[in-house]
């Protein structure tokens, strides 16, 4: 099996595979989320870990964009809490710090009383091999890439919100046999057939009087036009539910567009 993550090793990704029991061994490293969506559908990889959603930051959009335009579903979902390292080579001195926007979005209230220059790169572990090389950088980095690449913590826990979890997903390919496992959510995308008033009730409409419970809806520009919007949702239950399954038909009338992403086991790991 070969599973693509985000890289260079050290990543958050990597921490969330390795979370979801996938051997080190296994894991094939990647720049973007798009490339490892590339390697997934021309089946170069089983699987991939990708970030979905900050609880600071909010949703990934280009992990929303590949699962609605190829042919992607999610399997599993890991919630993982992030804690932010700010952390150089032994003496350094700090005048500029490196790291992904998101962490660097996530720290800003650290980060403006640092006071240094901030650059972000291309994620939070190359941040960290750049510091290993620079006496006059620090990282914003995990842990685990601090680490790999032999720097010294200088503070810890520096993100704005101590309470900070991100949602990362396995995807695979789509096909193969649904789960039917019980306490599964779903992830939906649609878009509305015309922009009215009442629409977007009359599709939540058809959860409510099913009791259906949605556990988010997030609205992304359709990259149409200005005004057009498609929205993801998730809910608890199996898209293979016999209730579920009813609601997803009743939405045939209210929808232009509507895709499955998946049904899928959710598990939420406390430690670092």
């Amino acid at each position: 099996m070969l599973v693509g993550v985000l890289g260079p090793k050290g990543t958050y990704s990597e921490v969330a595979a390795l979370a979801l029991g996938f051997p080190e061994d296994t894991l094939c490293y990647f720049t973007t989320i798009e490339d490892v969506a590339r390697d997934l559908i021309g089946r170069q990889l089983d699987c991939g870990v990708i970030p979905l959603e900050n609880s600071i930051e909010g949703s990934v959009g280009t992990a929303l964009d590949v699962l609605l335009t190829l042919p992607l579903q999610i399997a599993r979902e890991i919630i993982l809490p992030i804690r932010h390292f700010l952390a150089a080579l032994e003496g350094a001195d700090v005048q500029v710090v490196y790291s992904h926007w998101q962490a660097i979005a996530q720290c800003n209230t650290f980060l403006r009383a640092f006071g240094r220059q901030v650059v972000a790169v291309s994620s939070t572990s190359q941040a960290a091999h750049m510091a290993s090389e620079d006496r006059r950088a620090a990282a914003i980095a995990s842990s685990r890439a601090v680490e790999r690449y032999h720097l010294q913590i200088i503070e810890a826990d520096i993100q704005d919100v101590k309470e900070n979890f991100t949602r990362f997903v396995v995807v695979k390919r789509r096909g193969g046999q649904p789960n039917v496992q019980e306490d599964l959510k779903t992830s939906i995308v649609l878009e509305l057939k015309r922009d009215r008033p009442g629409a977007l009730y009359e599709v939540l409409h058809v959860f409510a009087e099913r009791q259906l419970n949605l556990t988010k809806i997030e609205s992304r520009p359709a990259k149409r036009s200005l005004g057009e919007y498609i929205f993801y949702i998730d809910l608890q239950g199996s898209a293979s539910d016999s209730v579920v399954l009813d609601a997803l038909s009743a939405l045939q009338k209210h929808v232009s567009r509507l895709k499955v992403l998946g049904s899928y086991t959710s598990e939420t790991h406390f430690s670092p």
